[in-house]
Formats: C-alpha cells, structure tokens, sequence
C-alpha cells in the first residue's frame, strides 16, 4: 500500500473517524500546499470542507470542492471518500483528484467552440446556441438580423490582411456600442454580421436606422479611409419562425435576394420570398429522396488535347435522374451546399469517381464547391482513398472556383498543400471572372486554369478577349500551368485555340456531356 500509495498521481489520505490524519502520500502533500506535519494538526474533514452529515453516515461517496491552498490558489478536487469499518475503530480514505487543469482545459474548450478568437464575439454555433437558448422562454416579438460585407475581399487584397482584421473588429465594437443589452451579436462568418434583437413590438425601423448610420460611417486605419458595402437580411420571430432553424434558413434566404439587389440593399422576409422558400424546401425533399432511392448520376465531358484531339481526360457532372426526368445542378446544387447531406454528397462522388479512375485508367475532374472546401478535414477525407489515388498518381483533378480562394490566401494555400499530398491536381475554373485571378497563379500552387467559357465566346469577335487569351495561355506557360479552354463550342473558337497553343479543349463543339455507357464507347 505504501509503495502504491506514493508512486499514485492522485491525492490518497487516510484519516481516523475524527478526522485526524494517519497517512498523507507525496502527491497529496502538493496538492493540498501543507506538508503533513502541519496537517496533523489539522481536522482532514475541515481542511477538506467535509460536512458532518457524510462522516456521520459512514457511506462511500464522491464529493466536488474548491479548495484554496495557503498560497491563495483556487483548486478544483475530486473527493472519493471511502469508510473502513470495524466494531472498534473506524477510518476514511480519501482518494483526491486535482480537475483544476480540466476545467480549464474545458472552458478554453468551450471559448474556442462557441467564440470568434478575433472579435471575442460569438462565432455561428456560439451564436444558434443562443438564440435557441432564448427562443424557449422568449414571449416578444424580435428580430433576427443579418450583415454581410459586400466584395469585402478586396480589403484583404488591396491593403492585406491586418487591416481587414481590424475593420472587421472595429465593425464588432462598433455593433456591439449600438446593440448595448437590447439584444446579443455574432460573428457568423468571414465577413457576416448576426443580431438577434429583443423587443421589436414597434417594429424594426427604427433599428434599420441605427445600423444604416453605423455602417455609413468610414473606418479609418493607419492612413487609410475605408468604406464599406453590405447586405442585409431581416427575419421577425415569432412570425416568420419559432424556431432558430426556421428563422435561420430564413434569414440567409432573405440576405440572398439582398445581395440580387446590389450594394447596400435591405430585405425583410415576406410573402414573395416565402414562395422562395417553398421552392428550397422541395429542393430539400428531392435531394433526401436522391440520396434515399440512390438516384444521383454522373455524366461525363470530355477534354481533347488541342494539336491531336486525343482524348485527355474527362470532367465527373452529377445529375438527378427521377424517373424521365434529368435534373441538372444548377437547380439544386446552391441549396444541397446549405444542407446537412453535403458532406455524404463529397462523398459519394469521390467514392464512384475514384473507383471509375481504377476502371477507366484516365483522368477525371471533380468540382468541389467553395463550401466543401471549407468544411472537408482532407487529410482525414481523403485517407481511405490513398491506395488508388497513389496507384493512379494525378488521375484525380478537383476544379475549384476563384470564389473559393478569397478567404485567407495561407489557410487556401495550406489546403491546397494536403489535397496535392494526396497526388491530386488542382484546377482553377471559370479563370478571369475573379478580381485577384494573376494573384492566385503567384501565390497558389495550381495545375490547371480553365479559361472561362465568356472569354472563349468573345475572343473570336473582340480583339481585346482574344490579346487577354493569348496572355494568359502564355503566363500559364511560362509558370508550367495547363491551360483548358472549356465552351468551345465553333470551328473558329477551336482554330483560334489551336493557334493559340491552349494545351486542351472541351466544349459542344468536340462532344457535350455523355451517361456512363455511352463515355465508355468513346474509350473503345
């Protein structure tokens, strides 16, 4: 016992039935702060903060108590009291454990999880929490409202990232002096803005006002004068939504058909919008059917080498086939990225596309929308695919959107990294639509660029489009980056190309997009 009992971590003390102390180990001694000389002279039950109810009924039990060593450090213990009886003489022992570390540990747990570390505001979970917290007891009507900042890449471009910091903290200080304890804010985005304010019996108006004036006002840092643009979106509870998942759908429908205003455009939900809503919601009930009775498909478009129209690889498009009719994605895509099942869909494509990589032995595209790869963990998505991505090195290209990339150009870039880890290429679509498009070849390690389809419609007509694809087939070049021109869909686009030394084509005008069957004759 006294060899175990002074190797142990924990705290282990024996003590008579009144208290006085038999035998301390080592750890206890440090983690109560008094040697056990001084404790000797002390009741243990005491020192402890035992009461007399659990020693006098002699029952083993754990106990919690904060207890404040001589140094005045507050500690956190748990207490497993166990009573040794005998008809003559009974003891306690009492085993000890120091939870100071893990409480702390789950507090800076729980700040990293609900907390934005930037603005100390509520990050989206902090944020749903609480307003589902208040929605169960709240009795008055309020207003949810959204804020998010129009092209606010660009700060971050043009004058770099720690000024986009501080005009997003200087915006939360700003938000939070007008808000007061009318209501709570949160940081629910990169650049977005949530309020959930109480009490708007005399309607919203008022705070419209409010907000407008604070948003009006510049943001001055160091020598720059910076104004913003933004978008915003209201939801009113109880009549729009009793609860958080109603009023948040909502609430990003709204901010939506805002953004289709321009700059600066408020909606409130309304009667118009609500058949918006009706629309997603039918999306929904399609896309849990697709995934329920197994009815997402893939067509395949192929890409030629430009000089030899050999066959170079082929671009994965899923559809919905319900019974005769094939849906394409555009109509449900933006709403199945707002769903719980997107991961399940990222997964479901790779699965049938890597496996068609094995089957085929040709390369094959994949498009993966800005929110997958955001939310994708790719080390750990893309571990149980290693072995046939490494057998067919480079086999697997994702396209991503220059949409994407305007977050944190580190953060992309490190992503960026862990896919490529996995001997994936990277390819850029809709190349040139963006506004950094030249800072993206710089700074990130992308394969390919697929130049826009309106670039490949104009270039034939307009002398400028074509001078802006001849430079950029030759950048591209002298980086080592392939160049596709998708939308090809003339002779004179293709002969343009061919002239031009694009590295592939695809378009309606080689061959449109093909079902699984019909792809495989092209490879025979």
């Amino acid at each position: 016992m006294g060899l175990f009992a002074e190797k142990s971590e924990e705290m282990i003390i024996i003590t008579d039935e009144k208290g006085t102390l038999e035998y301390i180990n080592s750890a206890g001694e440090d983690l109560l702060g008094i040697k056990k000389e001084e404790l000797a002279k002390e009741n243990i039950f005491k020192v402890l903060l035992i009461p007399k109810e659990i020693i006098n009924l002699k029952e083993d039990t754990t106990r919690f108590v904060v207890y404040l060593t001589p140094d005045k450090v507050r500690r956190l213990l748990e207490l497993k009291i166990s009573f040794i009886n005998s008809p003559f003489k009974s003891k306690a022992v009492i085993v000890g454990k120091d939870l100071t570390k893990e409480l702390e540990f789950e507090r800076e747990r729980e700040l990293l999880q609900y907390h934005d570390s930037l603005t100390g505001l509520s990050n989206r979970r902090g944020f749903i929490k609480k307003c589902s917290d208040l929605l169960n007891i709240l009795n008055k009507p309020s207003a949810l409202i959204i804020i998010d900042f129009y092209r606010f890449s660009y700060i971050n471009h043009f004058y770099g990232f720690e000024t986009g910091n501080f005009c997003l903290k200087e915006l939360a200080k700003r938000f939070q002096n007008v808000l007061k304890d009318r209501g709570f804010l949160g940081r629910t985005g990169g650049d977005e803005f949530c309020f959930f304010i109480i009490d708007v019996e005399e309607g919203v108006g008022e705070w419209i006002k409010i907000l407008k004036d604070a948003l009006s006002k510049p943001i001055f840092h160091e020598d720059k004068k910076i104004s913003l643009d933004w978008n915003m979106g209201i939801v009113i509870f109880p009549q729009d939504g009793t609860t958080i998942d109603e009023l948040w759908k909502k609430v990003n429908l709204v901010l939506v058909e805002a953004k289709k205003g321009g700059p600066n455009t408020i909606k409130i939900f309304n009667s118009e919008i609500e058949k918006v809503v009706e629309e997603t919601f039918q999306i929904e009930l399609l896309i849990k059917k697709a995934f329920e009775e197994n009815l997402f498909i893939f067509y395949y478009q192929p890409y030629f080498e430009t000089e030899t129209l050999k066959l170079a690889g082929i671009e994965a498009l899923v559809r919905i086939k319900e019974k005769d009719n094939l849906i394409l994605p555009f109509k449900f895509i933006n709403t199945l990225e707002n769903t719980p099942y997107l991961f399940d869909f990222n997964l479901l494509c790779f699965e049938k596309n890597i496996k068609k990589i094995k089957k085929w032995k040709i390369p094959i595209s994949l498009n993966l929308s800005s929110q997958s790869f955001k939310i994708l963990d790719f080390s750990e998505f893309l571990n149980p695919f290693k072995e046939i991505l490494f057998s067919y090195p480079y086999f697997l290209i994702l396209e991503i959107t220059e949409h994407t990339l305007i977050e944190n150009i580190e953060i992309v870039r490190r992503i960026i990294e862990t896919i490529k880890s996995f001997k994936i290429k990277i390819a850029l679509d809709d190349f040139g639509t963006g506004f950094s498009s030249l800072n993206y070849l710089k700074d990130l390690p992308i394969d390919i660029i697929k130049i826009d389809i309106s670039f490949i419609k104009e270039m034939v007509r307009d002398t400028r489009t074509y001078k802006i694809v001849e430079a950029i087939i030759d950048l591209s070049h002298f980086l080592g980056i392939k160049v596709i021109a998708e939308g090809v869909e003339t002779k004179e686009q293709f002969d343009l190309l061919k002239k031009l030394k694009c590295d592939y084509v695809q378009g309606f005008f080689l061959c449109k997009p093909l079902p699984e069957e019909e792809i495989e004759k092209l490879f025979s």
